[in-house]
């Protein structure tokens, strides 16, 4: 049995119907559009209990299994539409802009989650980090299924809307297990497409590949060389890949990920900048301090300040984050 983390406090049941929805889509007769119910950050009286941060978690996950006809997902204005026939399922962190289309006649059913329910639901598994990687793969992806396989994320994801609508004893408990089971059964699913062995799948695989190794490795500082050569890919084909599919090379793609978790910490944490130094990786707080002024032009120090001085969330949001990868 895995030994409970001390630091994690559980999301009230009250705050819990707050963080997740589960929504049925129908197309109709003449087709619909779609947007989720986004789930509403913990509010900042549940954030004194819960120990997060008041309006965390903004961008919620979203899993919208198709059973009937096809749906098209864009994602941004200048990104390609998304598209999915029956069965299959959609899985990403759902961006501000995206709609999604549903055919005439089609059916989906959709379960959105904040991410800090999810992660606190994964909890510490033998899989949490495998797992913790799923949960932050923001693009979204379309995984076409088995009627086998739509089977049993269709029980997961209903069991979740059950839970949800009946709120009866350990409703709390309940959730969780559920959604651990339904990233678990999405798990399998990215593994049997070969995203998770080095050398498979195409470009699209390679991103994301790289994605999850990235925020597995990113707090040791690893450089491209290493993320290469763990992919199974020459350094020039990675370099390619990113520069043609995200306008940027995996240097930057790694910088900005650790500008992103130094933002945080800086705002939302009393660490001293040491500290936080000494958890990303870097060799000496000067190390750091030099990284971060190159990356915002600003000094750590200046840059807590400034943002504290502004409430917060204005200026960690305005980082690059992980999960904004197109």
């Amino acid at each position: 049995m895995p030994t409970p983390d001390p630091r994690a406090r559980p999301f009230p049941p009250a705050a819990a119907l707050r963080q997740a929805a589960a929504e049925r889509i129908h197309g109709g007769l003449y087709g619909a559009r779609w947007r989720p119910h986004l789930p509403a950050p913990p509010l900042a009286e549940e954030a004194e209990t819960t120990g997060r941060q008041a309006g965390e978690g903004r961008r919620p996950r979203v899993a919208i299994l198709v059973g009937a006809g096809a749906v098209a997902l864009r994602h941004d204005p200048a990104a390609p539409v998304l598209e999915a026939a029956a069965p299959a399922v959609l899985w990403c962190d759902w961006p501000p802009a995206a709609v999604l289309a549903a055919a005439p006649g089609s059916r989906a059913l959709a379960v959105t989650v904040a991410e800090g329910l999810l992660t606190e639901a994964v909890g510490l598994t033998h899989d949490t980090d495998h797992l913790r990687a799923l949960l932050r793969t923001g693009a979204p992806l379309a995984l076409a299924l088995s009627a086998a396989q739509h089977d049993a994320l269709a029980q997961r994801m209903a069991a979740i809307d059950a839970e949800l609508r009946e709120r009866g004893d350990g409703f709390h408990t309940a959730l969780s297990a559920h959604l651990v089971l339904l990233a678990l059964a999405l798990w399998r699913r990215l593994n049997a497409e070969g995203l998770t062995r080095p050398g498979a799948g195409g470009s699209h695989a390679v991103l994301e590949r790289f994605r999850r190794l990235l925020e597995l490795h990113f707090r040791e500082r690893w450089g491209p060389g290493a993320y290469a050569a763990a992919l199974g890919l020459p350094v020039r084909r990675l370099n390619r890949i990113c520069s043609r599919h995200l306008g940027r090379g995996p240097g930057r793609l790694i910088n900005q990920r650790s500008l992103r978790e130094a933002q945080l910490r800086l705002e939302r944490s009393a660490m001293t900048i040491a500290q936080i130094a000494d958890e990303l990786g870097f060799v000496d707080p000067p190390h750091f301090s030099r990284f971060f002024k190159a990356q915002t032009g600003q000094s750590p120090r200046a840059w807590r300040a400034r943002a504290r001085h502004r409430g917060g969330d204005e200026a960690a949001l305005s980082a690059t984050a992980f999960s904004d990868w197109p």
